[in-house]
């Protein structure tokens, strides 16, 4: 008992660390959203998994919900962002993947903004399953974001992006009408 006691308030000193670094650390970066007076709820929002960081900021505190695995990892992801003003769903193509779905189309219903990594949540980096981005554009409509910017890149299997502090990032929100071209509205990885 005192073992887990000790243990969730350290991964809640985790999260809450992690919550305010992010909070000053975007105060150094400029950024300019560009599209987003077109985008109509219920949406569904696509972008990279790489590219994750700068939308967390973008997003806070819209209700938006993201679509993240059963792994530990996506423990950690789903704690940090409720900080922020993210609810989750929970699961994956491999785990979870039907009551997922289920949960996507009642929170769609109900007119709210889901956004996915279709590379994610382990890859490979960059490849998108067309099938599922086609039963998603069935539901409603489909955005694509694109973050452009400088910044490092971690050496993880997406190549996580972390912006430079003091850096410009631009993000442009598109909609994905034509699957021959989500790659392009996506832009680099």
């Amino acid at each position: 008992m005192k073992g887990s006691l000790l243990t969730s308030f350290i991964e809640f000193s985790f999260y809450l660390f992690f919550y305010y670094f992010l909070n000053v650390f975007f105060l150094t970066i400029r950024v300019k959203v560009y599209g987003t007076k077109d985008v109509l709820k219920p949406a569904f929002i696509l972008f990279w998994h790489g590219k994750m960081l700068p939308l967390i900021y973008v997003f806070k505190n819209m209700s938006v919900y993201v679509l993240i695995s059963l792994s530990r990892d996506g423990e950690i992801a789903s704690n940090v962002i409720k900080l922020f003003g993210f609810k989750s769903i929970r699961g994956s193509s491999s785990k979870g993947g039907f009551e997922a779905l289920n949960d996507i189309l009642k929170v769609f219903k109900s007119g709210k903004y889901i956004v996915i990594t279709p590379d994610g949540p382990r890859g490979p980096r960059g490849k998108i399953d067309l099938k599922k981005v086609q039963i998603l554009m069935r539901f409603g409509k489909v955005y694509c974001l694109e973050v452009k910017g400088n910044g490092f890149r971690l050496n993880t299997w997406d190549r996580f992006f972390i912006p430079y502090p003091f850096s410009e990032i631009k993000i442009y929100l598109r909609e994905c009408k034509d699957l021959s071209k989500i790659n392009e509205l996506m832009g680099e990885l």
